[in-house]
């Protein structure tokens, strides 16, 4: 069996899938409807000389999923690559939801361009922060985190990474403790707000109220969704799943075992960067890898 993966914010950079577009330059026009549907010129962002504007949480979250679509585009189209199920960390997950048949490209568009928008705005009301800890297990991480209310932990991302989320004076000062407690190395993010914590409820309440009116499909081949780390098949469930899944952890490791246990023996991941392969090598040894 075979997993195509789709990563999150943190996986952009300048000029990501330029190669790709030049040898395939139909595929600009995917480009062009975020433009036509967000308003957001995704194009000059991602091939500017500035990486600021990329960075920001609106922008970075559209050309994600734009970027990372294409190369799904390109990995089945192309390269003859057909996934028996998908998966997507953070944000990624609309893609995976593209990938699957359980939304339009459009409508995920749109609904990106929302989540973005509403996560940057309450990013603005709050003081808060990210940061990974490298080298310690998720049961001793949540232990050091019961002394501190307003963090918790955002992504199970590997048996040896777990990012926490949370109020940045009380995330320093876990950050301490945590090194205290036998972290390798603790590492706080470059990120704009406490992503996947409680801080973003008014985030996940807009845009359930516009995910209402968008109508899912069964999606054609199972989707391992970061909120139940299960395969999903029913589109009320997936619907509902991705409401969550902005205030809810991301169950990445559980998600991979998942897949692993069912007999999945490829993952492919198609996207910028590398993040997911990276983590996947350190949850298994076994499984073959492609990077596209």
């Amino acid at each position: 069996m075979t997993s195509v993966v789709f990563p999150g914010q943190g996986s952009q950079h300048l000029g990501m899938g330029r190669e790709l577009l030049e040898t395939y330059p139909e595929y600009y026009e995917y480009l062009s409807k975020v433009k036509e549907l967000s308003g957001i010129d995704i194009q000059k962002i991602i091939f500017a000389s500035s990486e600021e504007e990329l960075t920001q949480t609106q922008n970075a979250q559209l050309a994600i999923l734009c970027i990372s679509y294409i190369k799904f585009l390109y990995a089945t189209r192309k390269q003859g690559i057909k996934p028996d199920v998908v998966a997507g960390h953070s944000v990624g997950e609309w893609t995976a939801l593209v990938a699957c048949g359980a939304v339009s490209f459009e409508q995920a568009v749109s609904m990106v361009y929302l989540r973005g928008k509403y996560m940057s705005q309450s990013e603005s009301n709050n003081q808060g922060s990210m940061a990974a800890v490298l080298g310690l297990d998720s049961e001793k991480v949540t232990a050091e985190l019961k002394k501190y209310p307003d963090v918790v932990v955002a992504n199970y991302n590997s048996p040896v990474q777990i990012v926490i989320s949370g109020e940045k004076t009380q995330l320093l000062n876990a950050l301490k403790d945590l090194s205290s407690a036998g972290a390798k190395k603790v590492v706080q993010l470059k990120v704009s707000g406490p992503f996947h914590s409680p801080f973003m409820e008014q985030a996940a309440q807009r845009l359930a109220q516009d995910i209402k009116n968008i109508e899912f499909c069964d999606p054609e081949v199972p989707i391992v969704q970061n909120v139940s780390a299960k395969f999903e098949t029913d589109k009320r469930i997936i619907k509902e799943n991705i409401i969550q899944q902005i205030t809810s952890p991301v169950r990445w490791t559980e998600s991979i075992q998942t897949k692993l246990s069912a007999g999945v023996k490829k993952f492919v991941e198609a996207g910028p960067g590398k993040v997911l392969t990276g983590l996947i090598r350190a949850i298994s040894k076994e499984p073959e890898l492609i990077n596209i």
